[in-house]
């Protein structure tokens, strides 16, 4: 090889190399030190942190839910959320469920949502029988756009009295209705309006209860959801909440 022709070889090697490493990497679609949306960490009590936690943060008016779960630190993050407002929500069981609402996203900024899960209270079952046959049924709280409400709050009031429950991640939970009466199911949520609809084991198909948005004025920045009893004979026997 002439001289002449191994240092045009060598010039066209360098400036190759030169250009790839100026290209950007979001060119071939890779993100890079993206940082996160929103962060933080979830402790107990005692400021020992909560591994395993399920995390799931929604826009506050309503809108497509994304989840995440702590660390062995405590710590989670979200990445890549739109401009808005969201509310976080910290679940794991043996706890009662932390909301953290008015947690502001704006574009290139960290939204910081720390979270203390407190243990669940101990409690003794009462179990009242229904004088009545009861069949199970499925159901779901959605916003106005169909879209799951995660853990939005669920009242039975039956013939023996209310009971209280929460709805699951998805907004899905199940129940179980009298066969020869109408018992009022009434859903709730942080900034939706309450909806009550009168429900009954005759038919089969999934209870929808679709709830309207209310505003997210005077919303506390902290709620705790107490999970209450879990017994054998709830007329909410899904697992979770």
């Amino acid at each position: 090889m002439s001289r002449r022709s191994f240092a045009g070889g060598m010039l066209f090697l360098t400036l190759t190399i030169g250009f790839r490493a100026e290209i950007p990497a979001r060119v071939f679609g890779v993100a890079v030190g993206q940082a996160p949306s929103i962060a933080g960490h979830v402790a107990d009590t005692i400021g020992q942190p909560v591994p395993g936690v399920s995390i799931t943060a929604t826009p506050q008016t309503g809108g497509s839910a994304r989840r995440a779960t702590s660390g062995r630190d405590g710590a989670y993050q979200f990445e890549a959320l739109p401009d808005g407002t969201y509310r976080v929500d910290f679940e794991l069981q043996g706890f009662d469920l932390t909301r953290r609402n008015n947690v502001h996203v704006r574009r290139e900024a960290k939204a910081e949502a720390d979270a203390t899960l407190s243990i669940s209270p101990i409690c003794e079952c009462v179990i009242s029988t229904p004088r009545t046959a009861l069949r199970e049924r499925a159901g779901q709280v959605v916003d106005e756009s169909r879209r799951g409400l995660p853990y939005a709050r669920l009242e039975l009031l039956s013939a023996t009295g209310p009971e209280v429950a929460y709805a699951d991640g998805e907004g899905r939970f199940r129940v179980r209705l009298p066969l020869n009466e109408h018992w009022p199911l009434t859903a709730s949520d942080s900034g939706f309006g309450a909806v009550t609809q009168q429900v009954s084991g005759i038919v089969s198909q999934p209870v929808v209860l679709t709830l309207p948005r209310a505003g997210t004025e005077g919303l506390p920045d902290t709620e705790r959801l107490s999970r209450g009893c879990r017994c054998p004979g709830n007329l909410f026997p899904h697992t979770g909440r």
